[in-house]
């Protein structure tokens, strides 16, 4: 596993989180998008 994109409820912010380093930025660019609409938007309690 390269890295995650976690989506947290409580502080409304979707995080990433590196498992290597020097991820390149084209890599997050193209699947920051995908994770964004497969993990939802978020909810109001």
């Amino acid at each position: 596993m390269v890295f995650e994109v976690f989506r947290n409820d409580q502080t409304l912010k979707f995080e990433v989180t590196l498992f290597m380093q020097d991820v390149p930025l084209e890599l997050l660019e193209e699947i920051i998008p995908t994770a964004r609409a497969r993990l939802g938007a978020f909810v109001p309690d």
